[in-house]
């Protein structure tokens, strides 16, 4: 995981997963997760989250609804 990557983008990894994490439980909005993860600035941490997750934070957050949404629609199970 870290081989290969200086510091910096390391510690910028790290924080990127921290904000996923954070994203996934939906309780808190862009501004408070940037801040939470580090950030001061949350123009900074889209652009950064878009460099690491080819998304933005509104899309990945949208993303983990959708997939959560569907795992709680039970699927009808058809007859043999």
């Amino acid at each position: 995981l870290a081989y290969g990557r200086t510091p910096f983008d390391y510690i910028n990894l790290v924080k990127i997963e921290k904000a996923c994490l954070l994203l996934e439980e939906n309780e808190q909005n862009i501004l408070e997760i940037a801040l939470s993860c580090g950030y001061s600035d949350a123009t900074y941490f889209s652009r950064t989250f878009r460099k690491y997750k080819n998304m933005t934070p509104k899309e990945y957050k949208l993303k983990t609804e959708t997939l959560l949404e569907n795992e709680a629609v039970p699927q009808k199970i058809r007859p043999l």
